[in-house]
């Protein structure tokens, strides 16, 4: 984004139930009013750092709108945290609408990965959604279940009446959700005795991964992964291989269905704000879906039975399935004539998104 159409990104401090919260604001050039947008970064330790999410909020004010980026900070320690989240993003908003530099009427909320049902749950909200005029969740998942299944089993389940009984697609999920999850719901299991060794080295995984410090994929990722599970008491070492088998493997079919629907009832018990979709109430703001179709973190099809859902709650909802992008970029291998149209239908879909009237 060329620099011109950037006034500047500050650091902002946003008064909050949890504190202060540090927050980027990226404004576009011109004195006029713009619309404004509230961006959520997902679980990541670099939080508001992330390059993806930067690029996106300078494209964003680029193309004439005021951006606040508000840190979420149990995020960035990888916790799930919903509750947190969702205060922080009434806040943002409430901050956002007031400004006077911001076109009266509301704003637009848009979240990334796990932010977007976040995202979503704050046009339900009370405190967020008289503010707001707009959402847009990409890369996001429809139902915590189905989404820590896919991040176990690789599958790609179906998600319309006509696919039921097609063959099953699967692909080589990333593991980082399953990390995550673990990290934060085995120390919340009943029945088991701790699991905190287990849930410790999981996260230390995920920091990894976070800060590009390993590759999932690679081999040359299992010395660290051998060295946390030597560290790890014995009876414990077959549970970490359902989280984190040496790269390049699925967790065993039976042990990762199991783990699976273990951490969603304990997720469902202590944290219910993970699934905020099917209770949403009528939506009276334009919804706009998106989602990469390589994406191998939280898969496409989640947006697809994401649209299913909330349909009946917000008759103006687009979904966009693009192969030009995986969970949040990277290469995709398509063709030069096929980016082209890729790249087509989703200028069209972001025409949508920015159309603020």
């Amino acid at each position: 984004m060329p620099a011109g159409l950037v006034e500047g990104v500050e650091t902002v401090r946003l008064p909050g139930v949890d504190g202060e919260v540090r927050a980027l604001r990226v404004a576009p050039r011109g004195g006029a009013p713009h619309p404004g947008w509230v961006l959520l970064h997902g679980i990541t330790v670099l939080g508001l750092e992330h390059p993806s999410l930067l690029r996106f909020a300078r494209a964003l004010a680029g193309a004439g709108n005021h951006v606040l980026v508000p840190e979420i900070r149990a995020w960035t320690r990888l916790e799930l945290s919903p509750a947190q989240a969702q205060r922080v993003v009434c806040g943002s908003l409430e901050f956002l609408a007031t400004d006077p530099r911001i076109t009266p009427g509301g704003v637009g909320v848009a979240g990334f990965s796990f932010g977007g049902p976040q995202a979503l749950a704050a046009a339900g909200d009370p405190a967020g959604g008289p503010h707001l005029r707009k959402v847009l969740a990409w890369g996001s998942y429809a139902r915590f279940r189905s989404a820590l299944g896919f991040s176990f089993s690789g599958e790609l389940q179906p998600t319309h009446g006509s696919d039921r009984g097609a063959p099953l697609t699967t692909i080589h999920p990333d593991p980082y959700a399953r990390w995550i999850a673990g990290a934060n719901l085995l120390p919340l299991v009943q029945g088991f005795g701790s699991l905190d060794a287990t849930a410790s080295a999981l996260r230390t995984l995920s920091r990894l991964w976070g800060k590009s410090a390993i590759d999932a994929y690679s081999s040359d990722s299992d010395p660290v992964r051998i060295q946390l599970r030597e560290g790890l008491p014995p009876g414990e070492r077959e549970l970490f291989d359902v989280f984190a088998p040496p790269a390049g493997r699925i967790p065993d079919p039976a042990a990762g269905a199991e783990m699976c629907e273990l951490l969603a009832r304990t997720a469902s018990r202590h944290h219910p704000l993970l699934d905020p979709v099917p209770s949403l109430p009528p939506l009276g703001v334009p919804v706009h879906l998106v989602h990469g179709r390589q994406d191998v973190l939280i898969p496409w099809t989640e947006t697809t039975r994401l649209e299913a859902l909330i349909r009946p709650r917000a008759p103006k909802v687009h979904a966009t399935v693009t192969g030009l992008f995986a969970h949040s970029a990277g290469e995709t291998g398509l063709s030069r004539r096929a980016q082209l149209v890729e790249g087509g239908r989703l200028f069209q879909a972001v025409r949508k998104v920015l159309a603020f009237r």
